[in-house]
């Protein structure tokens, strides 16, 4: 994770430093500001991330007595996977799709009502083992903490455009184009039926699974990311189907 906020801090340490320079301020007095600014803004961005990419996601949290089946099965697979208490949410939208986000002391599981009234009892509970092991590997933090940082103010800024290489960079060190199939597999490796998530991958392929609303710095949020941004690696539901049947 280290490694991604890098290339943000020291483009931004440059852009400050040489801003300094240009002010007239000693390069070695603009340099210390460069770092301390960077840094700064850094911590602002990842600071409450999850809950800020819930609120812009539309997400809200689970009313009580409502998708029930939800509820009882994250309980049931939070003992499978040693993950206990994840906040759960749901977004009112006809798209099938969920994600999983992390930052600080929040875990939060969202799925769509979409997927949440057209998938039967094991395919839920193919896509929460998905999104619990991306929460217990770190994966989802590192997705949260990316799209804080380079989601809004890179790739969906003007201003931020200049800096989009340094976001392929950061995607790149987190993300690889095996990155959902290894979700996947640990998936498969929790419910050990591997045809329930195949199925539920083939019908979010039929679609629709893209939640409205959904911007480029999000995209890749999603269990299933619908066409996410060119410097986001990603692979494809044709290659995790093919992967999967495999299996």
């Amino acid at each position: 994770m280290l490694l991604a906020l890098a290339p943000l801090a020291a483009g931004l340490g440059l852009v400050f430093l040489v801003v300094c320079v240009v002010l007239g301020v000693a390069w070695w007095l603009g340099l210390i500001l460069g770092i301390v600014m960077a840094a700064g803004l850094v911590w602002w961005q990842t600071r409450g991330a999850a809950a800020r990419l819930l609120d812009r996601m539309g997400a809200e949290r689970l009313p009580e007595g409502e998708f029930r089946r939800f509820e009882n099965l994250v309980d049931g697979l939070s003992l499978s996977t040693g993950l206990v208490g994840p906040e759960l949410w749901i977004l009112r939208d006809s798209s099938l799709n969920g994600s999983a986000l992390a930052s600080g002391e929040t875990n939060a599981i969202v799925l769509t009502t979409g997927l949440l009234e057209a998938a039967d009892r094991v395919e839920l509970e193919a896509v929460i083992a998905a999104l619990l092991s991306r929460l217990k590997s770190g994966d989802a933090e590192a997705a949260t903490i990316v799209s804080a940082l380079f989601g809004k103010p890179v790739l969906e800024s003007g201003a931020g455009r200049v800096l989009i290489p340094l976001a392929a960079r950061a995607f790149r060190t987190v993300f690889t184009e095996f990155r959902e199939v290894e979700n996947d597999l640990e998936a498969v490796e929790v419910t050990r039926y591997p045809p329930a998530l195949l199925s539920v991958l083939q019908r979010i392929q039929r679609g629709p699974s893209e939640p409205a609303g959904t911007t480029p710095g999000l995209k890749h949020l999603w269990f299933a990311p619908p066409h996410p941004a060119p410097s986001v690696p990603n692979a494809s539901l044709s290659f995790r189907l093919d992967v999967l049947s495999e299996s």
